[in-house]
């Protein structure tokens, strides 16, 4: 009797927590079942992209210097970097990423001294081919445009150790010119007190003769 009296009321209490737990879970549907949809037609309706968000990237070619650390930062080598020269005379060939590869984690953007790299807002990367997953975002360049920029750049560091090589002459001057005077405000060292000169020693005599036992 114990036995099947702890049986029906196992049943019934197994009964009664599948109807609460329904009805819980009911509720959340019953909230929703009468208020307006939301549903956003895409991509006649576009969402709001929040600040901060990682997107696409944008890359502002003129400000590249070609330090190569975003390249070096990039965790799966999804970017892609040729380049003439080094610094604000660079020349940028090439600058590719594989969206195919990337993880969006902005670790390209941190390091970047000239920010000239950013995460956009754009998440659109919809294609039909692995290739169109590769954006290139140097500007094209003919071998004439890469040669005359070649010849230019070589001319702006022709000038610029020109420059540096004339301030660091006047620099050398300026130091050795310093060197020669004392700062403002500090008095001149006295000069050194003249050696006493030493009395001249006697014309020495000249030397006697050893006298002869006896002439011959």
């Amino acid at each position: 009797m114990v036995a099947a009296a702890s049986g029906v009321r196992g049943y019934f209490k197994t009964v009664w927590r599948g109807v609460t737990t329904t009805f819980v879970g009911m509720r959340v549907t019953w909230k929703t079942l009468f208020e307006r949809p939301i549903t956003m037609m895409y991509p006649e309706q576009l969402p709001k992209i929040p600040p901060g968000h990682r997107g696409l990237h944008w890359f502002e070619e003129d400000k590249c210097i070609a330090c190569d650390l975003c390249v070096k930062a990039c965790p799966v080598d999804c970017i892609a970097l040729e380049y003439i020269g080094r610094g604000k005379n660079a020349i940028i060939l090439q600058y590719d990423i594989d969206y195919q590869k990337c993880l969006f984690c902005n670790l390209c953007c941190e390091p970047c001294p000239t920010d000239c790299i950013h995460m956009g807002p754009e998440y659109d990367l919809s294609a039909y081919s692995r290739e169109d997953c590769i954006i290139r975002f140097a500007s094209y360049k003919t071998p004439d445009t890469i040669e005359k920029m070649k010849a230019e750049v070589a001319a702006r560091d022709a000038k610029d150790k020109a420059a540096k090589a004339e301030a660091a002459k006047k620099a050398a001057e300026a130091k050795a010119k310093a060197g020669d005077q004392p700062p403002a405000g500090v008095p001149p060292k006295p000069a050194a007190p003249a050696k006493p000169v030493a009395p001249s020693k006697p014309a020495a005599s000249e030397e006697k003769k050893p006298e002869g036992k006896g002439s011959e």
